[in-house]
Parts: structure tokens; C-alpha cells; sequence
């Protein structure tokens, strides 16, 4: 048990958990390969705050996969951090969020209008945009794109991703889905 961790909220990627304090801050621990605790130290780590330009996060949803995370600011902010990001760092070309889901090799955010942008690997259209997935075909490497509104989804409220597939809860409480089958 963590004793001195209140938490409203929690999530999981491979060696690393983070969790949403009831002050709104982020505290991760676990293994830092990669930036996944959102700074280049090596090694495990006990609880620690992650900090955009030196100040605290103040969150009101994360999530995580593989050695990478994003999470909703209170000021509607997407702040992601490991993998290609390494430290936290604020998502400028998505907008205002409400939402996000991370992926092994994707993440899709809502915007607050409900639109959808998706930005990563999109070989199977995961990403949102099809005509680049046909593109792609059987070539060798990855097939991405960056942040991409997904057309024909909305208005939604939440979304979640899978390996090869994204999928929307729309405000009309339907499900939209895209990718792989």
C-alpha cells in the first residue's frame, strides 16, 4: 500500500503506473526506461509528481501504455510525456481535450466539440485516416501520421484504443469503431 497516495484515478503501462491524486496532480512510479516516469533518469522509482516547465500537472484524466503517457488538464490541455515525448510536454496541435486514450502505437484524443484527432502507427486505419492506411499496404516500417481528425465520428465523449483498432462512445451513447475489423 501506498500510504501517503490519495488517488481518484489509475492506470498501467508495461513497467510503469500512474496515478490521479484527489489534488489533481500526477504521481507515477516504476521502471523510467524510455521516459515513461517523464524524466531520462534510469532505473525504478518510488512515487514521484511528473511537472510541465517545473509546475505540477493538474489533471482530470490519464492514460498509459506500453512507456508512454497523456492526461487531460484542467485547463483542457494535452500534456504527454515518454516515448517520443520523453519529459511532459504540452500537445499543442490537438486542441482542446476532454478526453484521451493511449495505445502501444497510437492515442486518439477528444476534442470539446466531440471531435476525434488520432495521431501514430495507422497501418490498419487505427488513426483515422484510411487513405493512408491503403497507402501503406504490405511496405517494411511503420505507417503514421500525426494528429488527424477522424472523419464521419461524433460528436463523441470518450474513445479507447486497442492494438489496431479505436473505437468512440458518441454523446448519442452509440459506439463508433475503426481500424482492423
Amino acid at each position: 500500500i501506498i500510504a501517503d497516495l490519495r488517488a481518484t484515478a489509475i492506470d498501467a503501462g508495461d513497467d510503469v503506473t500512474c496515478a490521479l491524486t484527489d489534488a489533481g496532480e500526477i504521481a507515477c512510479w516504476g521502471d523510467a526506461a524510455g521516459g515513461a516516469l517523464g524524466h531520462d533518469q534510469v532505473g525504478v522509482f518510488p512515487p514521484t509528481a511528473l511537472e510541465v516547465d517545473g509546475a505540477p500537472i493538474h489533471a482530470t484524466a490519464l492514460s498509459l501504455a506500453s512507456r508512454r503517457g497523456c492526461a487531460v488538464t484542467t485547463d483542457h490541455a494535452l500534456v504527454c510525456w515518454g516515448g517520443a515525448w520523453g519529459a511532459p510536454t504540452r500537445v499543442e496541435d490537438v486542441g482542446q481535450v476532454a478526453a484521451v486514450a493511449v495505445g502501444d502505437d497510437h492515442a486518439c484524443a477528444v476534442d470539446l466539440a466531440g471531435g476525434v484527432r488520432c495521431w501514430g502507427e495507422n497501418r490498419n486505419g487505427q488513426a483515422g485516416d484510411l487513405g493512408i492506411a491503403s497507402k501503406c499496404g504490405r511496405q517494411a516500417g511503420p505507417c503514421t501520421i500525426g494528429p488527424t481528425l477522424v472523419e464521419g465520428i461524433g460528436p463523441a465523449i470518450d474513445v479507447a484504443v486497442g492494438a489496431r483498432h479505436s473505437c468512440a462512445r458518441l454523446r448519442d451513447r452509440t459506439i463508433a469503431c475503426w481500424g482492423d475489423n
